[in-house]
Formats: C-alpha cells, sequence, structure tokens
C-alpha cells in the first residue's frame, strides 16, 4: 500500500526559492525531498499564509543584497506555482 504524506512547508523552505540561503539547510537534504517527491511518497504544500514571513524576509535581503526585489519575486513566484512541486494551500 502506497501512502502520499502531505507535508505542508513553512517559510524556511520556500525562501529557497527565492534565492535566500538557510543555515542549516543544505543541497542534500533538498535533493532528499526532491527524491521522495518525485517518487511520490511526499506531496508538499505551501500555505498563503506562509507569504507574510517570506515576502518580508525578501524584502529584508534585496536591503541588503541590493538585488531586483521585483524581478527575484516574479521570478520565484512563478516557480512556486508553475513547477507543480508545491500546491498552495489556503485556510479560509
Amino acid at each position: 500500500m502506497n501512502i502520499t504524506l502531505k507535508v505542508l512547508l513553512d517559510s524556511t523552505y520556500l525562501l529557497l526559492t527565492f534565492g535566500i540561503e538557510v543555515e542549516g539547510l543544505l543541497d542534500e537534504h533538498l535533493a532528499r525531498l526532491r527524491e521522495i517527491a518525485v517518487k511520490g511518497r511526499v506531496r508538499f504544500y505551501c500555505s498563503t499564509v506562509t507569504w507574510i514571513e517570506v515576502i518580508g524576509k525578501v524584502c529584508g535581503e534585496n536591503q541588503r543584497l541590493k538585488i531586483d526585489l521585483g524581478e527575484t519575486i516574479n521570478t520565484a513566484i512563478k516557480s512556486l506555482l508553475t513547477s507543480g512541486k508545491y500546491k498552495l494551500t489556503d485556510y479560509s
């Protein structure tokens, strides 16, 4: 019997999509997560509520790194929503 585990990701994992490094999270960890998702063992969800924290952090990093905030956000959101790796969920 195959069971697909539903996992709600917090901002830690979403920040990587925006190019923001997260201490303690290694590429090998992400590779393992991708592997189990491809095998259908897990389905990743991200909450619309998490966007508040993500956008705040991205804005802070924008000031520190002097990056193009608009382009970074557009690219990352497009990646999140069209990659098929995450499903957006809402609590309302």
